[in-house]
């Protein structure tokens, strides 16, 4: 519809479909009415493109991928020094996730927008179950951060299912599907640290085993049941033709999806100031004990899920994503200064239940935004971008908050603060071009295409 007002002349295929010609490009086939196919896949539930069981079947396999690690990273310090290795070679476990995570998640991305969004789904759960099994098992200290490099090479779930829900959903609905599924992650942080402890007092291996059934669990319900995009079932459906080859690879992401990959690579960088020093930092100023410190992380959890269910999509469908993202960021800078020089506990621990919303409000509509500047041929790609700069400030956060907290405890939340009013004004300025590239892709439903059977 919106390209019948745009386009004074449009045609109509032999199949019913509007035929538009933005600019020079060729012509392409719009499917007329796809809130029709819409409501009919899913049964009347508006939005949804496929049945509505398998939303909630990508959402039970987030959070029961979420949970295992969940159960076997608070644990993960100590089994590494049953090895008798110094706090250094602790640090080698984690980097090693992190590292092989940030080199593999866009090869992962491309190759779901190759061969599909469930088999890379389910193949990356069977390589995490073998990782995290690897762990458990490990004779020795180095094949244990071997193993952990396994699991970060596999660690694609989230950001896969981020592109799956994008795929099965409408541009309206997207946003308050995403958020469902981002509070699997969030669900599974408020559980799954007190399983944790509580299954490593059967031994420190314990948990990491725990992770990889979970993960073999997941990956055997995505490989059995999860039905595959309704993009890769259309490329299977129709013939292909001869065109001119499409842009891919890097070259085909545009200069937003890099700027809301920067903001991404920004925000999680602040964040991890109070992912790796909030406990140690409550402890030095108020005194909490480390059940007080582990009730206020279950606390900033359930902050998460309550903001995704009930503001963080509301806010970008009245605000506009762009515009929620920005207030996200707003809240997330001034709470880590009220964190930071409350004047009383109680302040503190609101400053840090405010991060904790600006952190939810900004995600979910980020990976809106990034899904809205993808196409079907490149939306596993960008997606993947976007969590490579996620894991890429989790990186580097530690690496620099770290000196800070040794100069003065404060420190690490102050600069988490400057950071994100940086985070705000890159935001502002991406705003326009944002908006620009969402309202071209609009008028070419069909985008970029790479597949002729796009193409009349």
């Amino acid at each position: 519809p919106r390209a019948l007002r745009i386009h004074s002349h449009p045609r109509r295929s032999e199949h019913g479909c509007i035929l538009v010609r933005p600019r020079a490009m060729a012509w392409k086939a719009v499917p007329a009415k796809p809130e029709d196919e819409a409501a009919k896949a899913s049964g009347g539930i508006t939005g949804l493109l496929v049945p509505t069981y398998a939303f909630w079947l990508v959402c039970l396999t987030v959070f029961v991928d979420a949970l295992g690690g969940a159960i076997a990273v608070p644990v993960l310090p100590f089994y590494a020094e049953a090895f008798d290795v110094n706090t250094a070679k602790v640090g080698l476990v984690f980097s090693a996730f992190n590292l092989s995570q940030v080199l593999c998640l866009p090869l992962l991305g491309r190759i779901s927008d190759i061969v599909g969004r469930r088999g890379v789904l389910y193949v990356t759960l069977f390589g995490g179950a073998l990782g995290a099994a690897g762990q458990g098992l490990a004779p020795t200290f180095w094949v244990l951060v071997a193993s952990r490099a396994v699991s970060g090479a596999c660690a694609a779930v989230t950001g896969t299912a981020n592109t799956y829900v994008s795929d099965i959903t409408t541009d309206e609905a997207r946003g308050r599907y995403l958020s469902l599924l981002l509070n699997c992650n969030g669900l599974a942080l408020a559980v799954g640290p007190g399983l944790g402890g509580l299954v490593g007092s059967l031994g420190l291996n314990v948990p990491a085993e725990i992770n990889g059934g979970l993960c073999f669990a997941a990956g055997v319900l995505a490989m059995l049941f999860l039905p595959e995009s309704p993009v890769f079932e259309r490329r299977g459906a129709q013939p292909a033709l001869k065109v001119e080859p499409q842009r891919s690879g890097l070259r085909s992401i545009p200069l937003a999806a890099w700027g809301v990959c920067l903001v991404e690579l920004m925000r999680a960088l602040s964040f991890t100031s109070l992912f790796a020093f909030f406990g140690v930092f409550e402890d030095a100023v108020w005194g909490l004990s480390p059940v007080s410190i582990g009730l206020g992380i279950c606390g900033g959890a359930c902050t998460i899920i309550a903001t995704n269910l009930w503001i963080s999509s509301q806010l970008g469908t009245a605000l506009g994503e762009i515009n929620a993202s920005i207030l996200g960021t707003v809240l997330m800078g001034l709470g880590q200064l009220t964190l930071a020089y409350g004047p009383a506990l109680w302040l503190s621990l609101l400053g840090t239940c405010v991060v904790y919303m600006g952190q939810a409000v900004e995600e979910t509509n980020a990976v809106t935004i990034m899904s809205k500047l993808a196409t079907d041929a490149n939306r596993g790609e960008i997606m993947a971008i976007q969590q490579t700069g996620i894991s890429m400030g989790r990186v580097i956060g530690p690496l620099i908050w770290g000196p800070l907290f040794d100069v003065n405890c404060r420190y690490p939340f102050a600069g988490a603060a400057f950071c994100m009013s940086l985070t705000t004004v890159v935001l502002v300025g991406l705003r326009t071009i944002v908006a620009r590239h969402i309202e071209d892709k609009q008028l070419i439903p069909m985008g970029e295409v790479d597949d002729a059977s796009q193409c009349i």
